[in-house]
């Protein structure tokens, strides 16, 4: 099983435009661009030796999770967060670790896990990136409203997967026509072609809406 840190539906308008910017096209997922992205940055300064450490101790998180490896994860992102504090690859590991309880159903040990690399960096991107992922959970644990609260917070990195959220959420509370109006904003942040943007297209249709028309 191969995991990444973020699918398709994650490319935000910065992460697009760093990609696009490097010459990057990584159509199945761009969690290895972002590993490239943070881990370069961090490289820029401090000792050489303590940061190929943690590279090398990210990949074995990488390699665990691949084998569906919980405990040895758990492990070795522990290690990371006490060994190289403020390190990208903190905040990487435990977004791992939340990807695996997330698939495995435990909710709440995900979100455990996305507070922990929430507070891991200062990275406003993985930031916002943790705080969709746990909204997300939110509206699957049908707690509406506090979905609703993060998504409020993100510092429009994700604006069209955000918007697209906030329509499922506002949907599922029996609110139609703000629904239609997230979707509707949402597919002004998504390029075409992205299956995310047929996919919020397919959910105005089933609203009795369409998107919007282009200026």
């Amino acid at each position: 099983m191969s995991i990444e840190l973020m699918d398709e539906h994650e490319r935000g308008e910065r992460v697009r435009r760093w990609l696009h910017d490097n010459g990057s096209a990584l159509l199945g997922g761009v969690g290895i661009g972002l590993l490239a992205f943070f881990g370069w940055q961090w490289h820029q300064g401090g000792q050489l030796q303590a940061k190929h450490d943690a590279a090398m101790q990210y990949e074995a998180v990488r390699k665990a999770v691949e084998s569906d490896q919980t405990e040895t994860v758990a492990e070795i992102a522990k290690g990371l967060n006490d060994k190289f504090p403020g390190s990208p690859y903190v905040a990487l590991a435990q977004l791992q670790m939340a990807q695996l309880k997330s698939d495995a159903g435990d909710f709440d040990a995900a979100l455990a896990a996305l507070e922990a690399a929430r507070a891991a960096t200062d990275e406003v991107l993985l930031k916002d990136l943790t705080a969709l992922r746990m909204a997300r959970i939110k509206h699957a644990q049908g707690a509406l409203d506090e979905a609703l609260a993060l998504l409020s917070g993100l510092d429009k990195s994700y604006s069209g997967l955000a918007g697209e959220l906030r329509g499922d959420i506002l949907r599922a509370q029996g609110k139609p026509i703000e629904a239609v109006e997230a979707y509707q904003d949402a597919l002004t942040h998504l390029q075409e072609g992205l299956p995310a943007r047929g996919l919020v297209e397919l959910k105005l249709a089933d609203l009795g809406a369409s998107a919007p028309l282009e200026s």
